[in-house]
């Protein structure tokens, strides 16, 4: 059972006022379409813009923004999902159970059910489940990285989720994917590759929830924040989106829920890593906002420099697969040259065949995770974009998400080595 948190009132309040406004908003969506829940108080034209969340939050996210400083972001993608293909089943033909460690709470999944569902992993499973804290957030929360599998093992492939806060479905979904393997890697296969012999011969480096402030701001609203400093900084943000017209509700939290991404201090962290051409990249933002903003500096956030440095000490990784919500998308190109260029296409090709989601072949570039580990680190990497476009994200969408995605691992392993 998981621990109850003295926040939790304040988010089971936000919860139910977030369903009552998502129920009265909710658009009604044909057969192959995505119904989009939006802001409520938000102006039209400043809905249309927001409802383009299949945007890959990591390699351009659909958006125009890396060549250009508008803020007009291009149509959602979403409106083009195929059904996913029949997969094959696990051994004997038959599905392999789940864990039941990582589950969704009523708020959703918070920082607090990560790190209960985290120490729950470690204890079930400390023969080949470990993590550790890899640095803080704005606000004080740790940044926690796990191992699953084989730590000495020649073949690594990173996995991320949480980087995003209103995004909370992929850390859940990359919780979720961690606990499947573990709890059937003695009898689970697919696609003639034993579980075992999977995480016998891979390390799968997981970093479930890169943003956990952001998180906590989408799901639990302005008291989650720990800090007056930090509580302040979000508050004036929020004013001076307000004032300039990005959003129009009189009410924080409603304004948290349906739109933010950034980290506590209103920079987008993957538009803030370290790339060689940083200075270059243009968002469209040029002040603290509840995203896209890329911030004051290259690196310049705390949970930048924390992944950075993890990843750096991680030496030659095989791949990286970058969850986020939503749309049913996957994005690959930020103008990569040479032999990781095909390595990309390859894995972002194994992933839309698996999944059945759709490959958006346009060039973007903002400084996102994805771009600095290909263009600098030549580690091919994709951003896949899961479930509809919905916000607030209900949890009824994990388990059509995770279905689609769970054999990633298996996919991007036999496709590596």
């Amino acid at each position: 059972m998981k621990r109850i948190y003295n926040i939790k009132v304040g988010c089971l309040a936000l919860t139910l006022l977030l369903l009552l406004g998502a129920a009265a908003c909710q658009a009604p969506g044909g057969e192959g379409e995505s119904s989009t829940v939006g802001d409520p108080t938000l102006l039209e034209s400043e809905q249309n813009s927001l409802e383009t969340e299949s945007e890959s939050e990591s390699q351009g996210e659909g958006e125009s923004e890396a060549v250009t400083d508008s803020v007009t972001e291009q149509p959602s993608e979403s409106e083009t999902q195929t059904e996913p293909p029949t997969t094959e089943q696990t051994t004997a033909g038959q599905e392999v159970p789940d864990g039941e460690i990582v589950t969704p709470s009523a708020q959703g999944y918070t920082y607090p059910d990560m790190v209960d569902d985290l120490a729950a992993l470690a204890q079930t499973y400390s023969e080949c489940f470990s993590y550790q804290s890899i640095g803080k957030s704005v606000d004080g929360r740790e940044i926690y990285a796990c191992v699953v599998g084989n730590p000495n093992a020649e073949h690594k492939v990173l996995l991320t989720g949480g980087i995003h806060g209103k995004e909370y479905l992929s850390s859940l979904v990359a919780m979720k994917q961690m606990e499947y393997y573990l709890a059937n890697r003695a009898e689970g296969s697919y696609s003639g590759l034993q579980y075992a012999e999977l995480l016998d011969t891979h390390a799968f480096y997981v970093l479930p929830m890169i943003n956990p402030d952001g998180v906590m701001l989408a799901l639990c609203g302005i008291d989650s924040i720990q800090t007056p400093e930090v509580r302040e900084t979000v508050e004036k943000i929020y004013a001076d989106n307000l004032r300039d017209g990005l959003t129009s509700t009189n009410d924080i939290n409603v304004y948290l829920a349906y739109n933010w991404k950034a980290n506590a201090n209103g920079v987008d962290l993957n538009r803030n890593f370290p790339l060689s051409n940083w200075a270059e990249v243009k968002t469209g933002i040029l002040a603290p906002c509840f995203r896209n903003y890329k911030g004051p500096s290259a690196g310049s956030e705390p949970e930048t420099k924390a992944v950075s440095a993890y990843v750096e000490s991680l030496g030659k990784i095989d791949a990286l697969l970058a969850y986020h919500t939503a749309g049913q998308v996957v994005y690959w190109d930020c103008g990569m040259t040479g032999g990781v260029r095909q390595q990309t296409l390859d894995l972002a090709k194994a992933v839309c065949e698996h999944t059945g989601y759709k490959l958006i072949y346009d060039k973007h570039l903002d400084a996102s995770l994805n771009d600095w580990i290909t263009l600098d680190r030549d580690v091919p990497s994709v951003t896949v974009e899961l479930a509809n476009v919905i916000y607030p994200m209900p949890t009824s969408e994990l388990e059509a998400a995770f279905e689609q995605v769970k054999e990633l691992w298996v996919i991007t392993a036999q496709l590596f080595g």
